[in-house]
């Protein structure tokens, strides 16, 4: 068992990247390097990294705050929404063993681990060697749709209702001959959040003070993601422009033939052209042709049944130590 330093994973990150794309259920991008590490320095205060590698298994954790309760608590690099898998590669009895490990060899006085992000390859594998802890629960977790490319644009449409192609290829349609055009852009990361930012400005979002961007350590968050993804060349954004500026973007980015869409938004006065889901288009247009193979939304969300053909459903497992 190597333990493993916030320099060991950048400078590692590929072998932990292709474990990521290996790991069985798992969301791939957001259990990656891009997604965790930005999530640990923005979201949570840079808590220190409690994680190892072993052979093909690896654990990414950090060590919490303390709770009144339970004490100390173990968890995921991200743990605001639970995307993130902290047991990668190929066997999770493999990794989940090498978590109990760590627990028996922590320097940390721990009280519960929470590892979120499961599959339901991980929640047995995980769960039984907990159990030596104390007390275990398993928890449903967050859920992502999930759009396959395969057959390019042609199989993507080919897996839509006709009722849907007719009516999204009629947006585009008029859309393109109102005046509004597309662009794709993979690099200048800062700058992308920066148009985002100005778009979601006149969203209904922020209409309603629902925008993530007007939580500061979102911002934060977005912006070390995209310049993680920028700089091995996974970024990918989509803006619509209509009369001179910017209507909408959809951003996220590619990891293997998986990409993972971050955040969409457009300008509430150009609703009527249904941009939301013309720069999704666009991008699925885009990656398409790069032989990308799965399009992942990103969380559940009743709009997203129409684009999906699976849906990636994610557990927790939590062990409270019992004290002698």
């Amino acid at each position: 068992m190597l333990w493993l330093t916030p320099e060991a994973l950048e400078r590692d990150r590929a072998e932990l990247d292709s474990a990521a794309l290996v790991t069985p259920g798992a969301s791939a991008l957001c259990s990656a390097t891009d997604w965790a590490l930005s999530a640990n320095e923005a979201l949570h205060g840079r808590r220190p990294l409690f994680a190892a590698r072993r052979d093909e298994a690896w654990a990414l954790l950090s060590v919490g705050e303390r709770n009144r309760h339970v004490g100390t608590v173990i968890h995921a690099l991200e743990a605001d929404w639970g995307f993130a898998c902290p047991l990668l590669g190929p066997d999770p009895s493999a990794a989940a063993a090498l978590v109990t490990d760590m627990l028996d060899a922590s320097p940390v006085d721990w009280g519960a681990v929470l590892l979120t992000g499961l599959s339901e390859h991980h929640v047995p594998a995980a769960a039984e060697p907990l159990s030596r802890f104390g007390q275990v629960a398993v928890r449903d977790g967050i859920r992502s749709d999930v759009t396959s490319l395969e057959g390019g644009e042609d199989g993507f449409w080919a897996r839509r209702s006709s009722n849907f192609r007719k009516a999204l290829k009629k947006q585009d349609r008029l859309a393109r001959s109102g005046g509004v055009d597309f662009t794709l852009v993979t690099a200048n990361a800062d700058d992308v959040v920066s148009r985002a930012i100005a778009i979601d400005s006149r969203s209904w979002k922020s209409r309603n003070h629902e925008s993530i961007f007007a939580v500061p350590r979102y911002v934060d968050f977005y912006r070390r993601l995209l310049r993680r993804s920028e700089a091995r060349g996974g970024l990918r954004a989509a803006f619509a422009r209509f009369e001179g500026r910017d209507v909408a973007f959809a951003f996220g980015a590619v990891l293997g033939t998986v990409f993972r869409g971050f955040q969409l938004g457009y300008d509430g006065a150009c609703e009527r052209f249904g941009l939301g889901n013309l720069v999704q288009l666009e991008l699925i247009r885009r990656l398409a042709a790069e032989g990308t193979q799965h399009y992942d939304l990103g969380m559940t969300m009743a709009y997203k049944e129409r684009w999906c053909d699976r849906r990636i459903e994610l557990h927790s497992v939590i062990a409270i130590r019992q004290r002698s």
